[in-house]
């Protein structure tokens, strides 16, 4: 029961719905005092009736007064209110029926109930008829997929735990290349006195920077690699210049004419057309007449920052072999504190370069090129034919054309260059997708090349053909993301399909932990990081498939965004008119695979598996924050 406050007539002359005084009232609605007097009495009464049964008593007793007009929404509210009472006048009287003896009574009520008895056996008929589909014809196909990819998952993880293994190893007999003493400091020659020139001792090396309207940075490389030391008459750097932005190629202009001044030998090359983005650019580089009288090239990215000995440490490899190609270092960070994203990224990169560059380079002599901080010998990049365009990782395309023809390559773990992770997740995921999209594009280019060539063993074809592109580029996102993201929560909705808990969660954490050994400060991130990577195999997934038949976004190239993390408090100035107004990106298909998630995390309680529960829970919530862009600077 409701009470009111005050009754629906109570006052009517004075604050009625009419919204004035007892002139406004309808002429026959004035009454006289007794009457009014009735109508408080009746209000007092309706004080202690339902709101729905008061308004419908009023509504009745008002119907057909003149001057009063009832609103469509009133009356589509007042049937509404209708057919309730009605349903629940229904059921109170069945109710109370069910509680008679009487045959009459039972007959009746048995007729009454016998349209929901059979609503009721025709919802159990389909619910069983669901369930024997679902066990016959949806179970076995969905437990024969379960079964092949547990098979590929158990080998992509043999592939993983081997190499992780041999990684320690290395690590722990302190292996290295074949240890080659790092060049002297070079003097400055004098000119006159000839012999103070050691020409013999240091090649003429070429150092390439290609950049794209980097303002961040493009302070940093040109600064570190004008201070490299090595002789000023041995050493030639390009500016590789893309911008299309005027004042940012004149503030690059005006730092490589400070270095010019102060006697470097640098050289600004600009573009208008970027065909080949990166590749078009170095390769253009490689044009110029003086390239032809320098034995190797260097890379560097704009946010690279190599250390003066560099050089000193890098070069000495290739003189006692002449098979050398590329002598590759490894990438260290400035910003891999900065939040939860680059904290995971972190992890990744440790993984990657002292696990898989460096045992691939000790164990085949052959890994992918990463673009950046190595150096190549100028023979072998023509040999292969250099530079090429076809795809957006021109450094993998040209690592792997070297190693048909038969060159090889090293890895330092040792040495170091600083640069900067990205730290929004946009940027992450256009890194990600170049980083996915173009390996797989190239193997679809290349592969026929691969089993052609003579030069390659049948072993080293096995591993560049199904290990290197088709199990750790291929395999490993389309596994985890069919089985950890889609089929593990389906199975709580067909329990007839079972997936083994060592598959789910035993061999994925091991493995987790043995990358973390590679990272120990990180070792509280391990679970979130798990949930982070689930999430990440979408984004690599569909990069993988629009690389693999060459559609969609294949041949897309965006500047990873810089921040200027190593740049020196001055440094980066960027022009008022050039500033952006940062806003959160929303990722839709995560967001909707959180809500799956929940749904699943929902369907474990009901069906007792509690450990599902906090899994997929979390793993909702790690879809959720990644699809509001939760993980990078905004949080």
């Amino acid at each position: 029961m409701a009470y009111y406050n005050k009754s629906p007539w109570a006052g009517l002359e004075d604050k009625g719905r009419w919204g004035g005084g007892g002139g406004d009232i309808p002429p026959s609605m004035r009454t006289s005092e007794k009457a009014r007097s009735r109508w408080r009495i009746g209000g007092a009464c309706l004080r202690y009736v339902p709101r729905c049964l008061a308004r419908w008593m009023v509504q009745r007793f008002m119907a057909g007064k003149p001057g009063l007009k009832p609103s469509s929404a009133a009356s589509k509210r007042f049937g509404l209110q209708t057919v309730t009472l009605g349903i629940c006048f229904l059921f109170s009287m069945m109710y109370l029926m069910s509680l008679s003896s009487s045959t009459t009574v039972a007959g009746l009520l048995e007729v009454l109930t016998a349209p929901l008895a059979h609503a009721a056996g025709l919802f159990a008929l389909g619910t069983e008829s669901i369930r024997s589909f679902r066990s016959r014809h949806v179970a076995p196909v969905m437990q024969a997929v379960i079964n092949v990819l547990i098979v590929v998952f158990a080998v992509q993880s043999l592939d993983t735990l081997i190499m992780t293994l041999i990684s320690f190893y290395l690590s722990s007999t302190g292996w290295r290349p074949p240890v080659v003493a790092p060049l002297k400091q070079p003097r400055s020659s004098d000119p006159e006195d000839p012999a103070s020139e050691a020409d013999t001792t240091y090649p003429r090396v070429l150092i390439q920077i290609p950049m794209f309207n980097e303002i961040e940075c493009y302070k940093i490389s040109i600064g570190a690699c004008s201070q490299l030391d090595w002789p000023r008459e041995k050493l030639v750097i390009q500016v590789l210049d893309d911008s299309n932005k005027e004042e940012i190629k004149d503030m690059v202009k005006e730092e490589v004419s400070r270095w010019q001044r102060l006697g470097v030998n640098i050289d600004y090359r600009h573009r208008v057309d970027r065909t080949g983005y990166k590749g078009g650019s170095l390769k253009e580089g490689m044009k110029a007449p003086y390239v032809k009288e320098c034995d190797f090239v260097a890379v560097f990215d704009a946010d690279f920052q190599p250390r003066p000995d560099w050089l000193l440490r890098t070069v000495p490899y290739f003189k006692d072999d002449p098979r050398l190609a590329l002598v590759q270092t490894r990438w260290e960070y400035s910003n891999q504190w900065c939040n939860l994203l680059t904290r995971f990224q972190f992890i990744n990169m440790s993984y990657h370069f002292q696990v898989e560059q460096q045992v691939m380079g000790a164990t085949m002599g052959f890994f992918g090129f990463n673009g950046t901080a190595g150096i190549w010998r100028i023979a072998a990049v023509n040999g292969c034919g250099g530079w090429d365009v076809r795809t957006t990782v021109e450094d993998m395309d040209i690592a792997v054309r070297a190693h048909i023809h038969g060159w090889k390559f090293i890895f330092l773990n040792d040495v170091r260059v600083p640069s900067e992770l990205p730290q929004t997740l946009e940027a992450y995921t256009r890194q990600q997708h170049r980083w996915h999209a173009g390996p797989m594009n190239l193997f679809r280019l290349l592969f026929k090349d691969i089993l052609r060539c003579k030069t390659l063993t049948l072993w080293s074809k096995f591993n560049l053909i199904v290990l290197f592109f088709f199990v750790r580029r291929l395999l490993v996102p389309t596994v985890n993301f069919l089985l950890f993201v889609v089929l593990l929560p389906l199975s709580l909705f067909v329990p007839e399909a079972d997936i083994p808990l060592w598959v789910t969660y035993t061999f994925p954490m091991f493995l987790s932990f043995f990358r973390m050994l590679l990272c120990p400060l990180l070792f509280p991130y391990m679970f979130p990081y798990l949930f982070f990577e689930n999430t990440m195999v979408m984004t690599k997934l569909s990069a993988n498939i629009q690389g693999l038949f060459g559609f969609g976004r294949v041949n897309e190239w965006k500047v990873t965004e810089k921040v200027g993390a190593l740049a020196k408090p001055g440094d980066v100035v960027v022009p008022t008119t050039m500033m952006k107004k940062k806003s959160m990106k929303f990722f839709k298909a995560q967001l909707f695979m959180s809500l799956f998630l929940l749904l699943a995390a929902v369907q474990s309680l009901a069906i007792e598996r509690g450990i599902h529960f906090y899994v997929f829970l979390f793993q909702a919530l790690t879809f959720f924050a990644f699809g509001c862009d939760l993980l990078s600077e905004h949080s």
